[in-house]
C-alpha cells in the first residue's frame, strides 16, 4: 500500500520534464493543507500496467510506482532526477489522448518523385544471411513493389502477393524487371513464406527493423491486434530508384484492398494491357496429356495453379468428377470456367 501524503493544490498542472522527455498532463487531487494520511491504495496491475505504460514511453525512468486510486484511475510516484518523489494522477481519458492516431492518409509524407530510402535488409537466402542494399536493388531497373501488413496473413497470402505472382509474365511484357514484396517480418518468416506459397516470381524483403517502411512514411500501427508497428498497404513503381506513383490504400477500419491489388498496378503501366487468364489445371501423376497441356501454356505464357488428383495428390479423383464432372485429367479451367482436356485447351487457342 502507499500512503498518499499531500500539501498540492488542486489544479490543472503539468509535470515536469523528465531526463529531457516529453511532459506529461495531469490533476492533482487534494487541497492544500488537507490531510491524506489515512488513504492507502493498492496496486491494481491490469488497471495499472496501460497507464504506467504510458507514463513510462513519456518519460523514460525506471523509478516509477502506479497505485490505483479507483476504475480507470491512477496515482504515480515518479523520482525525479533530482532524487524526489513527483506524486500525480492519470486517468485512462489521459491515456487516450496520448494514443497515436491513424494518418488520414499513407504515405504520410511526400515520396512520388523521390528517389526510394536507402537501408540494408535483412534477408535469408539458402540457409545464409544476405544483406540487400535498397540503393543499389532498385539502380538501373524498373521494379514493382507492394507492401503488406504481414506474411502468412490472410488477404496477403489469399490474394495479393499470389496475383502478382500470377501476373509476373504480363508485367514482364511492358517492360518491369523486378516485382519485390515488402512486409515488416525477419527474414526466417518471409523465407517460410515464400516456400509455403510457392513463389518463384516474386523477391520478398524483409523489413525487420521497419526502416525502410518508416523511411517511405508508410508505418501503421497495428497494436490493437498484437502486431505492433506495421506496413501500410500499398504498391508502387519505382524506375532506376526515383517513385513514380504509389498506390496506397484508403485509411478506413478492417484491412483495405482496393488499389494496390497488381491488376491496378498493370492497368496503369498499359491501360490496354490484356490480363492473363486464371488457369487452374487438375493432373495425375504419370499423365502425359497433362504434360502436353502444361507445354501448351507455357507457350502460350500462361501461368497456371495446379491440383494433382489422386493417391499421391492433394485431392481425390472422386473431387475431380464432383468438380469437373470427368474422371480423366488434366481438367482445365480459365476464369473459372470449364474448358476440359488437353484437346479441348488446344481448340481454345484455335
Amino acid at each position: 500500500s502507499f500512503d498518499f501524503a499531500t500539501g498540492a493544490e488542486t489544479s490543472r498542472q503539468r509535470v515536469k520534464r523528465i531526463n529531457g522527455k516529453t511532459s506529461f498532463y495531469s490533476d492533482r487531487t487534494t487541497n492544500r493543507g488537507q490531510s491524506c494520511a489515512n488513504l492507502t491504495f493498492k496496486t491494481n496491475p491490469q488497471l495499472c500496467e496501460p497507464i504506467v505504460g504510458c507514463i513510462q514511453n513519456k518519460i523514460s525512468s525506471s523509478n516509477t510506482k502506479a497505485y490505483a486510486l479507483k476504475k480507470s484511475e491512477v496515482c504515480i510516484v515518479i523520482l525525479n532526477n533530482k532524487g524526489k518523489e513527483e506524486k500525480f494522477v492519470v486517468t485512462m481519458s489521459d491515456v487516450k489522448k496520448q494514443k497515436t492516431e491513424e494518418p488520414s492518409s499513407y504515405p504520410t509524407k511526400a515520396m512520388e518523385g523521390q528517389k526510394v530510402p536507402e537501408v540494408t535488409l535483412k534477408a535469408r537466402k539458402d540457409g545464409d544471411w544476405l544483406d540487400i542494399n535498397t540503393k543499389e536493388f532498385f539502380a538501373g531497373k524498373t521494379v514493382i513493389v507492394f507492401s503488406l501488413p504481414g506474411a502468412f496473413t490472410p488477404t496477403c497470402s489469399s490474394t495479393h502477393l499470389p496475383r502478382y505472382e500470377q501476373l509476373y509474365e504480363a508485367f514482364k511484357k511492358e517492360g518491369v524487371d523486378t516485382i519485390a514484396c515488402v512486409s515488416v517480418n525477419d527474414g526466417f518468416v518471409m523465407d517460410s513464406w515464400r516456400e509455403a506459397q510457392g513463389v518463384s516470381n516474386v523477391e520478398l524483403l524483409p523489413d525487420g527493423n521497419c526502416e525502410f517502411t518508416e523511411a517511405m512514411g508508410m508505418v501503421s500501427d497495428k497494436a490493437a491486434i498484437g502486431f505492433g508497428k506495421r506496413s501500410w498497404r500499398y504498391s508502387m513503381l519505382v524506375k532506376d530508384g526515383t517513385i513514380e506513383k504509389i498506390f496506397a490504400e484508403p485509411v478506413k477500419a478492417g484491412d483495405p484492398f482496393e488499389v494496390s491489388d497488381a491488376d491496378t498496378m498493370l492497368k496503369y503501366i498499359n491501360e490496354k494491357a490484356a490480363i492473363p487468364a486464371s488457369v487452374v489445371m487438375f493432373t495425375k501423376e504419370g499423365c502425359s496429356f497433362c504434360t502436353k497441356a502444361k507445354a501448351l501454356l507455357a507457350e502460350k505464357g500462361l501461368a497456371y495453379q495446379e491440383v494433382v488428383c489422386g493417391l499421391k495428390g492433394t485431392v481425390s479423383l472422386d473431387a475431380l468428377t464432383a468438380v469437373a464432372n470427368a474422371y480423366t485429367t488434366p481438367q482445365i479451367f480459365m476464369n473459372g470456367k470449364l474448358i476440359g482436356g488437353y484437346d479441348d485447351l488446344v481448340k481454345s487457342f484455335a
